[in-house]
């Protein structure tokens, strides 16, 4: 299963970088999730016929910065809460 997992992110990753145009990178931190300086929510690279998003490093954090949860459970939920809002920003 990890062999197909980096099989398919490899070639999304070469062909992504193989489209002739492409706009630069775009960090976005939304309020609605935290803002930490220095730390990027996600970063948006447009492809030209496809945008790549990546989400990797999120922690539970609230909007406030506030670590969520006394336990693993409850922090997952706020790590995915927190992908589920930046995702809508991106329109997914």
């Amino acid at each position: 299963m990890k062999k197909i997992l980096v099989l398919i992110c490899t070639v999304i990753f070469q062909f992504s970088f193989s489209q002739k145009t492409m706009d630069p990178i775009e960090y976005k931190n939304l309020p609605k999730v935290f803002n930490i300086p220095g730390l990027s929510q996600s970063v948006s690279i447009d492809c030209g016929s496809s945008k790549m998003i990546l989400l990797s490093g999120q922690v539970p954090l609230d909007p406030n910065g506030n670590l969520v949860g006394n336990n693993v459970e409850e922090q997952t939920h706020q790590i995915f809460k927190n992908i589920e809002n930046i995702l809508k920003e991106y329109g997914g």
